[in-house]
């Protein structure tokens, strides 16, 4: 039996009030679940791709792998702020190549916290859902779909949290293998929604990683590019992404919009985008 795994971490702050008076500036205001694709029988080539980085760079000891570290040169990653330009430069580039390299798929659902309020705020008030229930529905959907062509299971591993967290996706992984996914079926519509007996078939198992996982932290790397990339298309993480073809996207040219990531709610980003190039 074939086995994806996809290791799943989060983005952002997942309660919909947190959102509620941000407004857009250059750190955007998102949520996200997402990170990377393997089957697992290329875990094994993967994780000695990511040994051999690690011993190219002894500096980091055991430092995880996590991208708020690296971009900010903090904890683990502090001595990038004394290594100098140059070998600064060398590690970012060595970085990249790993993720080039490795034998994964990234894809996420990202929701814009402002579209999402001003979607669904008046209309459902407090009884709206948590945007990580959005955020996992989709980004599941999007992972059963490609193991379904690749006719194989799907395990979904998700980053250790809280115990609050933690169950309510576990809730919401149970719900789709019982009763498919619970969007509105006219909405879901055009982004060829999947049967409950498709979920039923391809969900295989769930269970949660420790941050010390090296794939939990390759889906930590991925995530990070994946929500800025739904601001700033130029973002040179995400376009090196794109460019050695690791997301979910780049398999399906033609058919992102059902299967590549998801960017949710992004009506009032892009609407404020197009009115600050309007000329006065």
């Amino acid at each position: 039996m074939d086995i994806i795994n996809f290791y799943v971490d989060d983005s952002g702050a997942r309660h919909p009030g947190r959102a509620e008076n941000q407004t857009w500036n250059a750190h955007c205001h998102w949520f996200a679940l997402g990170g990377i694709l393997i089957a697992e029988r290329d875990e094994e080539g993967a994780r000695q791709l990511v040994d051999a980085f690690r011993a190219r760079w002894p500096q980091m000891k055991d430092a995880p792998l996590h991208s708020y570290e690296i971009r900010n040169r903090r904890d683990g990653f502090h001595w990038l702020k004394t290594a100098g330009d140059e070998q600064h430069a060398a590690f970012m580039r060595d970085l990249s190549q790993l993720m080039g390299e490795l034998p994964m798929l990234g894809v996420a659902c990202v929701v814009d916290g402002p579209g999402y309020n001003a979607r669904y705020h008046e209309k459902y008030g407090e009884r709206r859902w948590m945007m990580c229930k959005t955020a996992f529905v989709i980004a599941i959907e999007r992972a059963v779909k490609h193991a379904l062509t690749r006719k194989a299971k799907l395990r979904v591993l998700v980053e250790r949290s809280d115990k609050t967290a933690e169950r309510d996706l576990l809730g919401y992984y149970d719900s789709l293998r019982r009763d498919g996914h619970p969007f509105d079926a006219v909405r879901a519509g055009g982004y060829e929604p999947l049967s409950k007996e498709d979920y039923a078939l391809v969900l295989y198992e769930f269970a949660v990683k420790q941050k010390s996982s090296p794939m939990i932290q390759l889906a930590d790397l991925v995530l990070w590019p994946l929500c800025r990339g739904g601001y700033d298309a130029q973002y040179a993480p995400y376009t090196h992404l794109r460019a050695t073809r690791k997301l979910l996207d780049c398999i399906y040219p033609g058919e992102e919009v059902s299967r590549g990531t998801k960017y949710s709610c992004f009506d009032l980003w892009r609407a404020g985008q197009q009115k600050s190039k309007t000329p006065r």
